[in-house]
């Protein structure tokens, strides 16, 4: 690490290390500024890999445990669409509406996939309605969790296809992030009371701390993570502290793996 310096500002994760500055990262943080929404939606989600940089720049992550940030290796490689493949230790994608999580799975060769979004995400479509129809194509099987909304022939899709499940309590979504590969986590999964920035809010979503509990274990769990439909253009403030405080848990889930 001779030479190397921890970055503190943005546009870079605070305390990251730029790639080839350290060996054996824990974490790289992978930005893929990508919008591919259907016609009539809100736009802005490119700009949320950098806003979110941003924003997790001015809080601290610091608790009387420790600081994840100071005590993982995370090594932030930039934006990219399509995004690298080419990273060392845990990959967290920073999207970009949801058909980042294709590539993703891809990338990792999950074959679990734990998917929170408000929405199956099963039509015939290459933008984010179909996210998960083309996630399949990469995983065995996707457990989905905080589904609350769809066309009819998406729910027919999940009844039908013996390659997704349906979880509803939280208890059952931290039973599989437990077993899961890779999270994909639509930020509309959660209550739009708590993340009002994103491309479909819908009511009756999830809670804060539920997610933030299934993405610690996640981390805990080995499992990798993308984070996409932060729309900054619909709400910044609020939405990315809410998305800094998950990514903060789940770091806080890979320390505790790296921690034994």
């Amino acid at each position: 690490m001779s030479g190397s310096r921890r970055r503190t500002e943005a546009p870079s994760f605070p305390l990251s290390f730029a790639p080839g500055d350290v060996e054996d990262a824990d974490v790289t943080i992978l930005g893929v500024p990508r919008e591919n929404v259907l016609p009539g939606f809100p736009r802005g989600q490119s700009e949320a890999p950098r806003v979110i940089r941003e924003e997790a720049s001015i809080r601290d992550m610091a608790s009387p445990d420790g600081d994840p940030l100071l005590e993982l290796t995370i090594v932030d490689a930039g934006d990219s669409d399509p995004p690298r493949e080419d990273f060392d230790g845990v990959p967290v994608f920073l999207g970009g509406d949801h058909t980042v999580a294709s590539d993703a799975v891809r990338i990792v060769e999950a074959r679990r996939l734990l998917w929170v979004d408000a929405h199956p995400d099963l039509e015939d479509s290459e933008r984010h309605d179909g996210a998960l129809t083309a996630s399949l194509e990469f995983v065995d099987e996707a457990v989905l969790w905080g589904v609350r909304t769809g066309s009819g022939e998406e729910f027919r899709r999940v009844e039908s296809r013996p390659d997704v499940t349906v979880v509803n309590d939280p208890s059952e979504a931290l039973e599989e992030a437990r077993r899961c590969d890779h999270v994909s986590l639509d930020l509309d999964a959660l209550d739009p009371s708590i993340a009002p920035g994103v491309t479909v809010p819908e009511p009756g979503g999830l809670g804060f701390d539920d997610v933030r509990r299934v993405l610690r274990e996640a981390g805990a769990s080995g499992a990798s993570l993308d984070v996409c439909e932060f729309c900054p253009r619909v709400e910044r403030r609020v939405t990315g502290a809410v998305v800094v405080r998950l990514l903060e848990s789940f770091l806080w889930g890979v320390l505790d793996r790296k921690e034994g």
